[in-house]
């Protein structure tokens, strides 16, 4: 046998053991295993939790307490209901006077198709409105 021979011999006999060693070729489950810790904690590729921790959240708005002045809120109610009353003699009658607390008074009239009202301020001075159509 030569040299050549015992080496094609020698490697075949290792080739048949290493295959009748290792058996037939079988596959296994995958598993991910980060390489990066920083980037995947749980060596799941799905999680970026500590990528987003980085990303500025914004605040949670905090709706503020409604501060309710209650005699802001009867002032207003009386107020409403002057304005209401003093709209209902205005467009319900054809002409008339009402008188404010404070000293000052509306007057109204209609002519020709149209209302003036004249509103008196307490010292005197007046301000006249013309409304076509009313």
């Amino acid at each position: 046998m030569t040299k050549s021979d015992t080496s094609a011999l020698c490697l075949a006999a290792l080739l048949a053991a290493a295959v009748g060693i290792a058996g037939p070729a079988a596959a296994a489950p995958l598993v991910f295993q980060g390489q990066n810790a920083a980037l995947f904690a749980s060596a799941n590729p799905n999680d970026t939790t500590l990528l987003l921790a980085g990303i500025p959240k914004p605040a949670a708005p905090t709706p503020a307490a409604p501060q309710i002045d209650v005699s802001q809120l009867i002032q207003e109610s009386v107020v409403s209901q002057i304005s209401n009353n003093i709209y209902s003699q205005i467009t319900g009658t054809p002409s008339g006077k009402a008188t404010l607390g404070d000293g000052s008074s509306f007057s109204w009239s209609t002519n020709a198709g149209s209302k003036s009202i004249v509103y008196t301020a307490p010292d005197g001075t007046t301000t006249t409105i013309v409304i076509p159509g009313l």
